[in-house]
């Protein structure tokens, strides 16, 4: 069986760790079993970034939301997705510099400040049919109407 090497950025306001409970700001972190990587504090966006280690897989927690939109952003961190089979980073949108350093690509619809899934979102007071909430209406008039003549 082969390992698989692959760091995820994870935004969060508080740290979340899988295995081993809620990390609150100062518990120490002798009392968890996964592995620190890296602390690095006082970040102007992300505020205070920890990189921990749990098997292949590393996890960026940090207190503040902060977007990894530059393979620079991991590599500050200590980590190079190119040395990674698989790199996760939550953002709404593959931007040119993590596409251009993607081997592939796959982009999953999750709930968040960016969320894609518009039927989720729950809009109300929208004038109906529109879609995608109305799937199954008839196909609207696409042709160009000229205004303000």
């Amino acid at each position: 069986m082969r390992s698989l090497a692959a760091s995820v950025a994870v935004k969060a306001p508080t740290w979340i760790l899988p295995s081993a409970g809620r990390l609150a700001r100062g518990t120490r972190q002798s009392l968890f079993e996964e592995r620190w990587f890296g602390v690095h504090r006082g970040d102007p966006v992300g505020g205070d970034i920890a990189v921990i280690a749990s098997g292949g897989v590393r996890a960026i927690l940090t207190t503040r939301r902060k977007p990894y939109h530059f393979v620079r952003d991991l590599q500050a961190l200590g980590l190079d997705p190119a040395r990674h089979d698989l790199t996760v980073v939550k953002i709404g949108y593959l931007v040119p510099d993590l596409f251009a350093a993607a081997k592939g690509w796959v982009i999953a619809l999750t709930p968040g400040g960016v969320d894609q899934d518009i039927v989720r979102l729950g809009h109300a007071r929208l004038l109906r049919p529109i879609y995608p909430f109305d799937p199954d209406m008839a196909a609207p008039n696409l042709a160009p109407e000229l205004l303000g003549r």
